[in-house]
């Protein structure tokens, strides 16, 4: 079992709401330790989706860039 929880963080004019991530994972070995199956599942709760808002600085344009986070 693992996770992650990174707070909310402000970087320059974008302010991130906080996210986190459970993963959970199994394995067996089988034939005498010759061969093993895994099971892992990342994100269980589907909730590694980033929110993030851009403060407004007066005479400053802003960059909304396009972030994916996958998991395998």
């Amino acid at each position: 079992m693992n996770g992650i929880l990174p707070g909310r963080q402000t970087y320059g004019q974008s302010d991130n709401s906080s996210i986190y991530n459970i993963g959970f994972g199994i394995q067996k070995q089988l034939w005498q330790r010759q061969g093993t199956i895994r099971l892992c599942a990342n994100d269980l709760f589907h909730t590694l989706n980033l929110r993030s808002q851009i403060l407004g600085v007066n005479g400053v344009e802003a960059l909304i860039p396009t972030l994916t986070i996958r998991t395998s």
